[in-house]
Order: structure tokens, then sequence, then C-alpha cells
């Protein structure tokens, strides 16, 4: 314990010190959804900030506000302070068939490289 830290991903030279991924996920409602109004209010509920601040504790706020919030980042200032600094710096995902199997790769690489498992 206490052997990991977090840090933002480095950026590019000239461009920024930092970079970040966004890897965010939409919520939406059909044209034929049988009952749009509940559904519209169910992704109100899950997108309002006191929603999400309960959920920061299990992955970062999307409410920019949330990163000053002491009742939300108690317990994980490290890594609240990397998060806020790529939020500047963000990026899409790449919009390729393959970037799940990239996107598993380099996790499994990064993996072994902490685990020390890697050849």
């Amino acid at each position: 314990a206490g052997k990991v830290g977090v840090v933002p991903a480095p950026g590019v030279a000239g461009t920024s010190e930092v970079s970040a991924v966004n890897g965010s996920m939409g919520l939406g409602v059909t044209a034929v959804s049988k009952h749009p109004d509940e559904a519209w209010k169910y992704i109100e509920f899950m997108t309002s900030q006191a929603t999400q601040n309960q959920y920061a504790k299990l992955s970062l706020p999307i409410w920019a506000s949330s990163y000053d919030d002491p009742a939300v980042t108690k317990g994980q200032e490290e890594l609240i302070a990397a998060a806020k600094l790529g939020l500047a710096a963000m990026y899409p995902r790449p919009t390729t068939p393959k970037y799940q199997e990239l996107s598993t790769a380099l996790q499994q690489a990064i993996q072994e490289s902490l685990l020390g498992t890697s050849s």
C-alpha cells in the first residue's frame, strides 16, 4: 500500500503539459420510446449533480464544480487533482472499429508494467 500514485498523462510538447481521453457515455431517448417523459426524467435524475456526486466515489465526477467539493474529493484528493488537470486537455476516444482491441492491449500492458510482469 502507498506505493502507487496518480498523475495526469503526459501531454504534447508545445501544446499541453497533460492530456486525457474522454471515455464518457451518452444517454438518450429514442423517437419511438413508449415513455419519453419518464425516460427524460430518468436522464435528468441520473445526470443531476447530486446523483453524480454520489457516484463520484466510484468514478470521476461529470460536473466540473464537483472537483472542488470536499464532500466529493475527500479520500481521493490525489486522483481528483490529476483529473482536474486533464479536464482542459481532454480528447475524445478515437473512432475506430479496433478501439476496444487497442484499449484492452494498452490496459494489459500498463497492468503488467505496474506489476513488474512485463517481458
